[in-house]
């Protein structure tokens, strides 16, 4: 009874104790592995105990380079840093420039197109030219004819004029002689009252000078009237001779330049039509409107200038109209 109740804790203990025999084979193994792996480790302490020292040995041999180097480095890194801030730097420069080059560009165009305007504005102004050289080359001033009668006019009335201030200084060197003899009766009295005081008061030398006065008042009194009675109205009458002489060649010459005026005036009338009817066939030519002022091109330009031309002309040939006749409004 015992054994059948022990029987299954017998056999379990047999199992359990081929395990265990099993698992102390395994420890001992485990603990021989173990054994090798601490004697490798041994091993490999010392080879890695001896690398460092070499190591060692190398990096206090090497230690100023590893210093420089190290040194190196960091310059490199600084350089570095430099270089990206250069770059950038560049960076911004090269899109700055593109920028201006792109901006550059495009006023290059622009210039290009402006001086294909200008070009086209130069071949327009020489053909202005050659349509207002066409037009007043035709119409190129004529002098009236008249220029030498003017000219004789003008010297007759500077002589009018001279004479005329001739007569007027005679008569007034007559005036002023005239004065002075009438300055004479009050003066000569006068100092002949005063010659006696001083005789009186036996002041001869008062007296002397009294007394030399009235001889040279009485002696240029006696001058004056010489001077009235003979040469001084001798100048007078011939100054009035002359005046009336270059009066009547003044009034001849008036008389000759103002019918020579007249014809001239008459054949300038003539022109004046003339050079308006070849003006007003030129703007014909043009076909524009010169009063358009909504189209700026050469033909209007030069349609206008050759108007304005016609508007002078036709006030010139009105204001000789309205002195010598021989004007018609509508011409």
């Amino acid at each position: 009874q015992i054994t059948e109740q022990t029987k299954e804790f017998e056999e379990k203990r047999v199992e359990a104790s081929e395990k265990l025999e099993v698992v102390n084979q395994e420890i001992e193994e485990l603990r021989k592995k173990l054994a090798e792996a601490e004697e490798k480790a041994a091993t490999l302490n010392n080879e890695l105990s001896s690398y460092n020292g070499s190591i060692q040995s190398v990096r206090s041999k090497y230690s100023r380079q590893l210093g420089r180097l190290e040194k190196k480095e960091r310059s490199v890194k600084e350089s570095r840093a430099e270089w990206q801030v250069e770059h950038e730097s560049v960076e911004k420069a090269k899109v700055a420039h593109e920028s201006v080059v792109a901006a550059h560009s495009e006023e290059m165009l622009t210039r290009e197109k402006i001086i294909e305007e200008i070009k086209g504005e130069v071949s327009v102004a020489h053909d202005f030219e050659d349509i207002v050289t066409s037009a007043f080359d035709a119409t190129e001033f004529i002098g009236d004819g008249n220029q030498t009668f003017d000219s004789d006019v003008l010297k007759y009335e500077a002589a009018v004029d001279e004479a005329n201030n001739n007569v007027i200084s005679a008569e007034s060197t007559i005036q002023s002689l005239q004065e002075e003899l009438s300055t004479f009766d009050v003066r000569v009295p006068i100092l002949e009252a005063e010659k006696k005081v001083a005789a009186a008061k036996r002041d001869f030398k008062a007296a002397g000078k009294a007394s030399k006065e009235i001889k040279d008042a009485l002696a240029r009194k006696e001058q004056c009237e010489a001077e009235l009675s003979g040469e001084a109205m001798e100048r007078k009458q011939a100054a009035k001779e002359e005046l009336q002489k270059v009066t009547l060649l003044l009034e001849e010459k008036k008389s000759i330049a103002a019918e020579k005026g007249k014809e001239a005036s008459l054949k300038r009338i003539e022109t004046l039509r003339e050079r308006i009817a070849h003006l007003q066939s030129v703007v014909k030519e043009l076909g524009v409107d010169p009063t358009d002022s909504d189209s700026i091109n050469v033909a209007c330009v030069g349609a206008f200038v050759i108007d304005s031309q016609i508007s002078v002309l036709e006030a010139e040939g009105k204001a000789l109209g309205e002195k010598f006749g021989g004007w018609e409004t509508d011409a």
